[in-house]
């Protein structure tokens, strides 16, 4: 029988017995993890990329497909409306019928042509053709439109710009300074939002056509119900914007960040313009996008009862107008641009959803 001695495993006990070869098979492990390469160790590590907000927040609108369907469809108008009057031989304001002498130019179907271009087509030369046809005057309907959709654009993101600028500017003062400042402010705001704005508009018009040289190119160009538009838009359709932005900022200026700035001695303007309002963008952002159909809708209105651009100027709500008399008659002239107004409408409000969407991390499911 063997006598036990100290450092012996007794005979029962659950002790290892480490003098055992492989008693844990690690020679057959080491065969095993000296299989895998440095590639494909790295690639069983799943870590997600570092990204920003705004990176992140585009990725989510590339996967929406309503609002990417409907961001290509305003940048081709957008590059329509840049390019086309280029190539175009026709302009906006010219009278076929008189220029030719040949009264067959007035209000021709699409694709059709007059008298004379039917003779030079005859002879062997090319004619651009009427895309649209021709209105009663005898101008392109075609270049008049791209025209109007320009106009329309331009005024709609003119407007967001003041939205923008405004709106973002005087809420983040608002919420940054609270107590009496904010209710001060919020109650100037609240006495703007009650203001009706078609009623203003008629009245800035009235007095600007009193006051306003007559003989200034940018004013006949523009007319009096344009730049009374714009001044409305300037008064009153920053103050959605400035609400939101205001909101946002109460949130914000309690932060570490920018309670850190503040304790090192940083200005208001400072906290403002370098915390407050980029963590605020996805807010402004998403209220200007939605601001550009409502202020293409109202110039559109305007310009429909009269009090949009002047004549010979196009806007696709001028165009509607004009076109009213004639829809037993001649119905295209007033589908055409009712079409592209709602065309517009619809995409930007769409693409203003999906930038909602995108850049509000709560309604990601």
């Amino acid at each position: 029988m063997k006598t036990w001695k100290v450092g012996d495993k007794l005979p029962l006990s659950l002790q290892v017995d480490y003098d055992r070869p492989n008693i844990f098979h690690l020679g057959d492990y080491d065969k095993e993890t000296a299989l895998a390469s440095k590639e494909e160790k790295a690639a069983q590590q799943h870590m997600r990329p570092s990204t920003s907000f705004f990176k992140d927040s585009c990725k989510r609108f590339s996967k929406n497909p309503i609002a990417m369907v409907s961001a290509f469809v305003m940048l081709f108008i957008i590059l329509a409306i840049i390019f086309v009057p280029l190539f175009c031989p026709y302009k906006y304001d010219q009278q076929l019928s008189l220029d030719n002498w040949d009264d067959s130019y007035n209000n021709l179907a699409p694709f059709a042509y007059s008298d004379s271009e039917k003779a030079l087509m005859a002879a062997g030369k090319s004619v651009f053709p009427h895309i649209f046809g021709t209105d009663s005057l005898g101008r392109d309907y075609f270049i008049r439109v791209i025209i109007g959709t320009r106009v329309s654009l331009l005024v709609g993101f003119f407007a967001a710009l003041i939205v923008l600028v405004i709106g973002s500017i005087y809420g983040a003062i608002s919420g940054y300074k609270g107590g009496k400042v904010d209710m001060v402010m919020m109650r100037i705001v609240d006495v703007i939002y009650s203001l009706p704005d078609i009623m203003l508009i008629i009245l800035i018009s009235v007095v600007l056509h009193q006051i306003l040289p007559t003989g200034s190119k940018f004013v006949s160009t523009l007319g009096t119900g344009m730049i009374s538009i714009f001044i409305v838009f300037a008064l009153l359709y920053w103050v959605g914007m400035a609400r939101l932005v205001r909101g946002q900022v109460l949130s914000l200026k309690e932060q570490e960040y920018v309670l850190a700035a503040r304790s090192i001695g940083a200005s208001t303007s400072f906290v403002i313009r370098k915390h407050l309002i980029p963590n605020s963008m996805s807010v402004i952002i998403v209220s200007a996008g939605l601001q550009i159909p409502s202020a293409i809708f109202t110039e559109s209105f305007m310009s429909f009862i009269g009090l949009g651009v002047s004549a010979p100027m196009p806007s696709l709500g001028s165009l509607a107008s004009d076109a009213e008399g004639a829809i037993n008659v001649y119905p295209y002239l007033l589908f055409i641009p009712a079409i592209m107004i709602c065309l517009i409408v619809l995409c930007l409000n769409l693409v203003g959803d999906g930038l909602r969407d995108a850049f509000d991390p709560k309604l990601q499911r």
